[in-house]
C-alpha cells in the first residue's frame, strides 16, 4: 500500500500537536501543584483546632486572606481577628500569645529566636560542618551570624486531629474533602529576615526524645543504642541518632517574590545501607495530605517583625499542613516525642544547618486521639450537701483515658505498643573536645 505523503505530513503535524497540548497541560498542572518531589498548594484542612478548620492561604489572620479579596474565607488561622471575635477561630490572641487552651493542650510549640542586628550575634547558630544527616549528638550550637536569608525569628508547629464534622478544601480545584478523627495533622509556619535569596527552613519530627543543653550547645538523642552489647541492640540497632520513620519537612522559599514549596523526607537506609534522609515522591502522598504556601502580599502581624515594623513583606513567611497519619501510613504505635526547627543551606540530605529556631520541643503526641472512659450518670436521692459533693468528686475521678491493657485483652482491637526501649537505653552523647 502506498500512502499519500501529504496525508502523512498532516498526520504527523496532528500527532505533534496533540503531544504538545498534553505536554502543556501537564506542565501547567505541575506548575500549579508542585514538582515530582515538592508541592505548593493552598486550601484549608479540616481539623479540631481551630474548630472551623485551618486555612493554608499565606495569611495569618482567621477568616481572611488579603491577597484573595475582602470576602471572608470562613476558616481559622494563627492570629485573632477582631472583625470575627471568636477566640476558637485562632491559635493566638490579639497580642500574639497562645490562648490558654492551646497552652494547656501541650500540642503546639511556638519559637521566637534572636536575629542578628546592630552588631549583636544570634546566640543559637550551628557551628560549621553540622550536616542535616549527621547524628544529632555531633551538632554544636554557638553564638554567631548567618546570612540574613537564613535568619529565622519565629516558627510554630501545631498538632491537631481531624474533625469529621467539617470539610477541607483544595483552593485550586475547589474540591472539598471530609475530616477524619483518626488523622493526626501538623500545621507549621516560619519566617525569614530577608527575601533576596533562596531559603530553606525545616521541621524535624522524632519518635525518640532529642534534648538540647543550652549551656554546652549540644544535643542528646535517645534513639538507638551505641553499644552492641546493649540488651536492646537486636531490636533497635544503631540508627544514627534517629528512629526509622522520623519525618523531615522542608519549606523552600524562592528568591524574591517566588512561591514557597514543601518537600518531605523520612529517616531510613539508602541502597548502601547508610542511615540518611530519604526523599518522598508526590506519588507517595494521598490526595489533600500536604498543603504549603507563602504570603503573596504584605501581611500585618501582632508583633514586631525583624526590622520591618508590624508587618511581613511579600514572601517573608510560609505556612503549611501535613497529614502525618496519611503520609506515614496508619500506625497506632507511632508517636512524636520531639519537634524542632532550623534553617539550612539547601533541601539536600547533606545540607549544612544554619540557624536554630529554639530548643527541641518535647510533646509526646500519639498518632491516635485519646479515648475516654466515662462513668455512669449520677443519681441523687435525699443526701446532705457534703455527701453530694463527695459523690460528685468520686464521679469526676471516673473520667480517665482508656487503658492499654483493656485494648490488649480485646482481640478485635489493633495491636498495642509495648516497646519502651527508647526510654530506657543509654543516650548517645557528643564526645568532649
Amino acid at each position: 500500500m502506498i500512502l499519500n505523503p501529504v496525508i502523512m505530513k498532516k498526520s504527523t503535524y496532528w500527532f505533534k500537536g496533540i503531544c504538545f497540548v498534553l505536554f502543556l497541560c501537564g506542565a501547567l498542572l505541575v506548575g500549579l501543584n508542585g514538582h515530582a518531589q515538592s508541592i505548593y498548594k493552598r486550601g484549608a484542612v479540616p481539623v479540631m483546632e481551630p474548630i472551623i478548620g485551618f486555612a493554608i492561604d499565606g495569611d495569618a489572620f482567621a477568616m481572611t486572606c488579603p491577597d484573595e479579596g475582602a470576602a471572608p474565607n470562613m476558616f481559622g488561622d494563627w492570629f485573632y481577628n477582631s472583625d470575627y471575635p471568636n477566640p476558637l477561630y485562632s491559635l493566638l490572641d490579639q497580642d500574639g500569645k497562645p490562648w490558654p487552651r492551646i497552652v494547656a493542650a501541650n500540642m503546639s510549640t511556638f519559637y521566637e529566636d534572636v536575629f542578628r542586628k546592630d552588631g549583636i550575634d544570634d546566640p543559637s547558630v550551628f557551628a560549621t560542618s553540622n550536616k542535616i544527616f549527621d547524628h544529632p549528638a555531633t551538632y554544636l550550637v554557638k553564638a554567631g551570624t548567618v546570612p540574613p536569608k537564613d535568619d529565622v525569628q519565629r516558627a510554630a508547629a501545631h498538632f491537631t486531629y481531624g474533625n469529621p464534622d467539617i470539610l477541607g478544601k483544595d483552593k485550586l480545584t475547589q474540591v472539598e474533602f471530609p475530616g477524619n478523627e483518626n488523622d493526626l495533622w501538623c500545621i507549621f509556619a516560619a519566617d525569614r529576615w530577608k527575601t533576596n535569596g533562596d531559603s530553606y527552613i525545616d521541621f524535624e519530627f522524632n519518635q525518640a526524645t532529642i534534648t538540647y543543653d543550652e549551656a554546652t550547645g549540644t544535643f542528646v538523642s535517645a534513639a538507638g543504642p551505641v553499644n552492641p552489647a546493649d540488651p536492646f541492640y537486636l531490636t533497635h540497632p544503631y540508627t544514627k541518632g534517629r528512629t526509622p520513620g522520623d519525618v523531615l519537612i522542608t519549606i523552600e522559599f524562592g528568591n524574591g517574590g517566588g512561591r514557597a514549596e514543601v518537600v518531605v523526607d523520612t529517616w531510613g537506609q539508602d541502597a548502601k545501607g547508610n542511615w540518611t534522609w530519604m526523599r518522598k515522591q508526590l506519588s507517595d502522598f494521598p490526595p489533600n495530605s500536604i498543603f504549603c504556601t507563602n504570603n503573596l502580599a504584605v501581611t500585618p502581624a501582632p508583633w514586631l517583625v525583624y526590622d520591618n515594623g508590624y508587618e511581613y513583606t511579600r514572601n517573608q513567611f510560609a505556612e503549611g499542613a501535613i497529614n502525618l497519619t496519611q503520609i506515614l501510613g496508619y500506625d497506632p504505635c507511632y508517636s512524636i516525642a520531639t519537634v524542632w526547627c532550623r534553617t539550612k543551606s539547601s533541601d539536600s540530605p547533606s545540607a549544612t544547618l544554619k540557624d536554630l529556631a529554639g530548643p527541641p520541643a518535647q510533646l509526646n503526641i500519639e498518632s491516635e486521639p485519646p479515648m475516654a472512659i466515662c462513668p455512669d450518670d449520677l443519681q441523687f436521692n435525699c443526701m446532705e450537701p457534703d455527701a453530694i459533693l463527695a459523690a460528685i468528686n468520686t464521679w469526676k475521678e471516673g473520667f480517665m483515658p482508656e487503658p492499654i491493657s483493656d485494648q490488649a485483652e480485646d482481640p478485635e482491637q489493633p495491636a498495642v505498643c509495648t516497646d519502651t526501649s527508647t526510654r530506657t537505653q543509654p543516650p548517645y552523647q557528643r564526645r568532649p573536645d
